[in-house]
């Protein structure tokens, strides 16, 4: 025990008489303690502390008219405060929690050694914070299971930042790519309709092919914006489905890419389930993807193949393949296929949710000729 120039004086709190009594009688016993009062209940403590000024109070947990735990908070908040040590049959964690946040110095089981409450009286005395071994144990084993709950919410906290910033940079990079993609059939819209306008004596070919120029311009813009939509709108997107000819469709998005010459189909004939704009615009997507990859001179091609109720529409480019990296993501937003141009890198992510929304699904794979082939699987019409 640190040697002190005067007794330790000790205010004794408990309800019970005898336990009361017993401690007080042990402690008055030792040298350099002096007890110099005993409280039943909390408010009782807190009058004595005011008139006694002790240097530690042993105080119970539960008590009548105030409890332990209120009453360490009040006395903790008096100037200068004495030390509280929380005396008390219960162990629950959360009960040393809560009388150490009410301001206890230490945590004491009745029950203890006469030793050890003299030991932590002393403790708690001289500054030092005093808990029984018995609460120490799962104490300590719920304050790492706190710190191991802190630390995955940190982690987790970190994860959802980084992803928060990647998204970010995801969104800040697409406004960009949509602002130059847009940008680019405005200007040649804009610029052949100005020239349209401002020049008077052009000749009859060189006036059709500046319309068929500003067409392109404004299909190419349908597009980007049908896209767009279909990305922001996601699976609240409503389609209508109904028997549609399916090379109608295609040959609609061969007008639409002005790619007369290099695409070939076989599918004429074929019904398939579908909402008629949304097919021509998985149709042109597709097809638009296939034709920026395959070399001048081949071509394009679409073969249809029906299996019971199902009906594949294979859409077969003479382009590089995919590695296998690529196969994985290619249908995710932001996924530019090899060797094609730059753009949104969405137009497969609409394709497959627009497929989805008509009760289809899309594949890809390498073929054997060395390009890769993307699959259309729709319901049959006539099934």
């Amino acid at each position: 025990m640190t040697q002190r120039t005067e007794p330790l004086r000790v205010l004794v709190v408990d309800d019970e008489e005898s336990i009361r009594s017993a401690v007080a009688d042990f402690l008055d016993d030792v040298a350099g303690i002096d007890v110099v009062g005993r409280a039943a209940d909390g408010a009782e403590a807190i009058e004595m502390v005011s008139a006694l000024t002790p240097h530690v109070v042993l105080m119970d947990l539960r008590m009548p008219v105030m409890n332990g735990i209120e009453a360490t908070h009040r006395i903790t908040t008096l100037g200068p405060a004495p030390a509280v040590l929380m005396h008390s049959a219960y162990g629950d964690e959360s009960l040393v929690l809560e009388a150490f946040q009410a301001g206890a110095r230490g945590y004491v089981l009745k029950g203890s050694t006469a030793s050890d409450v003299v030991t932590a009286v002393c403790n708690v005395a001289s500054g030092q914070a005093h808990i029984s071994d018995e609460v120490t144990r799962p104490l300590v084993a719920k304050l790492l299971e706190a710190l191991n709950r802190e630390r995955q919410t940190r982690v987790a906290a970190q994860e959802a930042a980084d992803l928060l910033e990647r998204v970010s940079a995801q969104q800040r990079e697409f406004a960009i790519q949509a602002a130059h993609e847009l940008r680019t059939p405005l200007t040649m819209l804009l610029g052949t309709l100005e020239m349209l306008t401002d020049v008077d004596d052009l000749d009859p070919d060189t006036a059709r092919s500046l319309v068929r120029s500003a067409l392109r311009a404004a299909r190419r813009l349908r597009r980007l914006t049908e896209d767009l939509e279909v990305i922001a709108t996601g699976d609240l997107l409503e389609l209508r489905l109904e028997p549609v000819l399916v090379g109608g469709e295609v040959e609609a998005a061969i007008n639409d890419l002005d790619a007369s010459s290099k695409v070939v189909h076989d599918v004429d004939g074929v019904r398939v389930m579908a909402d008629p704009a949304r097919l021509r615009q998985v149709l042109h997507n597709v097809m638009s993807n296939a034709l920026a990859v395959s070399p001048d001179g081949s071509s394009v091609r679409l073969l249809a193949e029906r299996e019971e109720r199902l009906v594949h529409v294979d859409v077969v480019d003479g382009g590089p393949g995919f590695e296998p990296s690529v196969l994985e993501a290619l249908f995710e937003p932001f996924t530019q296929k090899p060797g094609a141009p730059s753009g949104l890198g969405v137009g497969l992510a609409v394709v497959r949710n627009l497929m989805s929304h008509m009760d289809g699904y899309v594949q890809a794979s390498n073929n054997d000729a060395g390009g890769a082939t993307v699959r259309l699987t729709f319901s049959a019409a006539d099934r």
